[in-house]
């Protein structure tokens, strides 16, 4: 893993313990240690010299010296990385300072130029001079050798000698101030030096144009002395004193000025370091206010729906109140229906059939009327209490495979749909949506249409469980479906469930919270997880069938 330090961290590291030490806690070997300090020109401890500190109380240590021109400060030990794109958003570093001001920077450019002058002849060329000398000779042969020469020499007229002689100067002044300058094309035409890690680029070309566009040189008089002009171009202000433009004039020529023109070269691979550097801490400053501005939106919508998940919840309560007033009312008239029935003057003619009848009629008023069951349940009920509806609407809540587990239905009273069915009309079982999903069956008639779309419901309790044919179980069969008594929500979004046998079993919920309607169950929604008509239920109305929970938990202990 590639880890970034300054040289001045690198320095005190490689003199605090050896190096084959501190290659071992890096992840790197001795050898790729040693470069990267070659590199950064952080000097590393000499031979000897942790034995002569184990025996000696004072051994004297090579100062770390000022970084190089255009050079990084940042020294990375491994693989590289790109380092605009990879940083994390955390908090910023410390704004960058260049302590070194620009005379500063000057005068060091000057030391390592030394003196620059320009050679009369090209006897011992710059290696990027030399092969542009080699491949004009390639020219000249070949144009001697053919019968229409289309291209010749390059360099044969005294401008573009000159002008040849003035770049190997410049490259040999900035190959001794350890930069490293670039060339291509034929006639030299993209020029310029790598400053450290910065690359400059400069060109040097006739101050006047010819009238031939085609040559850099056109059909001048040969013993002409075209005017030149070197230009510098780098990606950073220009600040006062400098300048970026030189070119002969009748006072001075560019000869006379070469040393200045590579001095220049150096600063202005200096100062455009410093400028993407402040760059990069600006775009490191914009990342940061954008990630947390990110993040302060994603916790007000976060907190918005909670209010919102508030705002339903108690609405739900409220239309559960009313629907649970309502079947209590309808029991009422039910056993007093009952009542007027028992006194009817035939009822004594008929009377197994009153019996059988009064019987169903008031076990029907018993399952409606609340008051019925225990407190508990009456105070903790969620919506879904038994409606008399004509239309009833059933619920599949579907197993995660057609050959095990069974559906469950629920009888629900009228909803309203926000959205259109996204499913077709099929009156078959079979016409099931994806395997595991939630969806909504509208019954009219024979038509069965399957919605996964949002819905608000009027839900009833689980008052009939239905097979595969969608048909009511038998007291033998009801026992095969083990109802959920118990739940425990844990941080890693699995569920500790106690079903009715007695067994508790662990439900890894991961794989479902990438997938609706349990995609809004990470955070803190998932820790309400709560036990509702023998399954698992959150606010908003989110359960997972019974058979599902325990078909696909593990077995655990208590």
């Amino acid at each position: 893993m590639p880890r970034q330090l300054t040289r001045e961290a690198l320095y005190e590291l490689v003199w605090s313990k050896p190096k084959t030490a501190l290659a071992k806690e890096l992840g790197v070997s001795a050898v790729a240690l040693g470069k990267a300090c070659a590199r950064a020109l952080v000097p590393v401890p000499p031979s000897g010299y942790w034995a002569a500190r184990a025996v000696a109380t004072r051994v004297r240590k090579i100062p770390l010296p000022p970084r190089g021109l255009g050079e990084s400060d940042s020294v990375e030990i491994g693989r590289s990385v790109t380092w605009h794109y990879n940083e994390p958003a955390g908090d910023l570093p410390a704004p960058p300072e260049f302590p070194e001001p620009l005379e500063v920077i000057i005068e060091r450019a000057k030391k390592q130029v030394g003196k620059a002058s320009v050679t009369r002849s090209l006897e011992k060329p710059h290696p990027l001079v030399g092969r542009l000398l080699e491949e004009d000779e390639e020219r000249r042969k070949r144009a001697t050798a053919a019968r229409y020469p289309f291209q010749g020499p390059k360099f044969d007229a005294p401008p573009a000698k000159r002008r040849l002689r003035l770049i190997n100067a410049l490259f040999l002044a900035l190959s001794r101030a350890k930069c490293h300058p670039y060339c291509r094309g034929d006639e030299a035409e993209e020029l310029g030096a790598k400053v450290g890690h910065q690359y400059i680029a400069f060109s040097v070309v006739p101050a006047k144009r010819s009238r031939r566009a085609d040559r850099l040189f056109g059909p001048d008089d040969t013993k002409a002395r075209l005017p030149l002009r070197i230009t510098v171009a780098a990606d950073c202000q220009c600040p006062a004193g400098l300048k970026t433009e030189w070119q002969d004039s009748e006072g001075s020529s560019l000869e006379d000025r070469l040393q200045d023109i590579a001095v220049h070269i150096l600063v202005f691979g200096e100062l455009q370091y410093r400028a993407r550097v402040l760059e990069h801490y600006e775009w490191r400053t914009e990342q940061k206010r954008r990630h947390d501005e990110a993040a302060r939106a994603a916790r007000e919508r976060a907190e918005q729906e909670r209010r919102e998940a508030l705002l339903r919840q108690e609405a739900a309560r409220r239309d559960r109140l009313i629907m649970q007033a309502q079947n209590w009312q309808r029991a009422a008239d039910i056993r007093a229906l009952v009542s007027a029935v028992r006194n009817h003057s035939e009822a004594k003619l008929h009377p197994e059939e009153l019996e059988r009848w009064v019987a169903w009629a008031l076990s029907q008023a018993d399952a409606i009327d609340v008051t019925r069951g225990p407190l508990p349940r009456l105070l903790n009920a969620e919506a879904g209490d038994v409606r008399l509806d004509s239309d009833p609407i059933y619920r599949q809540s579907v197993p995660e495979s057609n050959e095990t587990g069974r559906r469950i239905g629920i009888a629900k009273g009228a909803f309203e749909m926000s959205e259109e069915p996204s499913y077709p009309r099929d009156p078959s079982w079979e016409a099931m949506p994806e395997v595991g999903r939630e969806v909504w069956p509208t019954y009219s008639g024979d038509d069965a249409a399957w919605t996964t779309g949002h819905t608000q419901a009027h839900r009833d309790r689980a008052v009939v469980k239905l097979d595969r044919d969608n048909q009511p179980l038998d007291d033998n069969e009801r026992s095969e479906l083990l109802d959920v008594i118990g739940v425990e929500a844990r941080a890693d979004y699995s569920l500790v469930l106690q079903f009715e046998n007695g067994e508790f079993r662990v439900f890894d919920m991961t794989p479902l919270l990438d997938r609706p309607p349990y995609t809004g169950l990470r955070g803190p929604l998932f820790k309400l997880a709560m036990v509702r008509n023998g399954t698992v239920m959150w606010p908003g109305d989110i359960d997972i069938a019974p058979e599902t929970l325990y078909d696909h938990s593990v077995r655990t202990k208590k």
